[in-house]
């Protein structure tokens, strides 16, 4: 069963305005079913593709003091120890 346009952005819960300029833009394909864009459907097939063409591997940050989640990485508690002493250490020794 083909989609309307309207039908196609409720799946992928955007707006049909949305859907048009993926259409226009040839990233989303249709059948035109008359002489007016009113008339344009989409086969399900080819929303499954575009949607999975969408779906690339976010790239890798590349700082180590962030996870691939893109959350911050937070030293241990040692670690945080040593390098606050190591801050305060050379903090008194500029005032000094």
């Amino acid at each position: 069963m083909l989609l309307k346009i309207t039908e196609a952005a409720e799946q992928l819960r955007v707006s049909p305005r949305q859907i048009r300029r993926l259409v226009d833009s040839g990233q989303l394909r249709v059948v035109r079913l008359g002489s007016s864009s009113k008339a344009d459907r989409i086969h399900p097939d080819d929303l499954t593709d575009f949607v999975n063409s969408q779906r690339k591997a976010r790239p890798r940050c590349q700082s180590s003091s962030v996870t691939a989640f893109g959350t911050p990485k937070f030293s241990t508690t040692a670690n945080a120890s040593s390098d606050l002493r190591a801050k305060l250490q050379r903090a008194g020794t500029r005032s000094s």
